[in-house]
């Protein structure tokens, strides 16, 4: 076997032929696949005989090691999971909840791209309606003030369809959320604390005002300590409300099934196996 033959027969491969069809045939992703598989080519033919089928097995096995193949190949499952789940979704709004941190937003925007829905933040919105950063609301108002407009864009959001919504993380604690959050499905993201602490301290603690309140020492190590006893306490008090949810996604046990560090999971993984828990519950109803 030549590299004109593997050329040839490149997408014959179930693997290539796959990404291929989900990617659209984009000519930078088929000339860096092709450079990649001519290094392959290359190395075997000075190492040992190729067989048609050993050969191919081979070079999937080793696309697969790939970081860039792996996350090509995530996104394209998650597409597909994506068309399946929109049409067993019939347009009902997907409520992401969770503790500041646990990667709502961005999981969020993922499953509404697989989906093909709207993307909203139910903190953006109160920012837009008051005029002012969830921050700013805080230190200036009080967060009553800022859980009435929440409870506000919540109603708003439950009389729409095909939206993914990452609410804040406090979106649980007041009853009458609930009937808003229940028009739609709910999904906990669960993240142990300690993660939390290491992603919100890394991003910022001026971001997060229920954690800026509790203490003036923001030295790097004692930022870690503030940060990990408050998001406890906060914990403590809403995990019975976000058990509420109709589904709840264990990151750290996605984590540990794939082999990966938690804080460097791709949140697309995430979002495949929102959809897949998704689809399983529409199924059972």
């Amino acid at each position: 076997m030549g590299f004109l033959d593997l050329d040839r027969n490149l997408k014959s491969a179930p693997l290539i032929q796959t990404l291929s069809e989900d990617l659209g045939g984009r000519e930078e992703v088929e000339a860096w696949m092709r450079e990649y598989i001519a290094g392959i080519f290359i190395h075997y033919r000075h190492h040992r005989p190729l067989g048609g089928y050993f050969f191919f097995s081979r070079i999937q096995t080793t696309l697969f090691q790939s970081p860039v193949i792996r996350k090509v190949h995530n996104d394209s499952a998650l597409a597909i999971k994506g068309r399946e789940v929109a049409g067993d979704l019939s347009g009902t709004c997907l409520f992401l909840v969770g503790m500041m941190g646990c990667g709502k937003s961005t999981v969020a925007k993922d499953i509404s791209e697989a989906l093909s829905y709207e993307f909203q933040d139910s903190d953006k919105l109160v920012e837009k309606a008051i005029g002012a950063t969830v921050a700013k609301i805080f230190s200036d108002s009080s967060e009553d003030k800022f859980r009435a407009a929440e409870s506000e864009a919540l109603n708003q959001l439950s009389e729409t369809s095909n939206v993914v919504v990452a609410t804040g993380g406090g979106a649980v604690v007041r009853d009458e959320n609930w009937r808003y959050l229940k028009q739609g499905i709910t999904i906990y993201l669960d993240v142990p604390v300690e993660a939390l602490a290491q992603r919100v301290v890394a991003a910022g603690l001026e971001k997060r005002p229920l954690l800026v309140a509790s203490g003036p020492d923001n030295s790097p190590g004692n930022a870690h300590e503030q940060a990990l006893a408050r998001l406890s306490k906060v914990y403590a008090e809403r995990n019975k409300a976000y058990e509420r949810a109709d589904l709840k996604i264990s990151v750290a046990k996605i984590a540990s099934e794939l082999g990966r560090d938690l804080n460097e999971l791709p949140p697309s993984m995430i979002a495949l196996k929102v959809l897949e828990e998704t689809q399983r519950l529409i199924n059972r109803h």
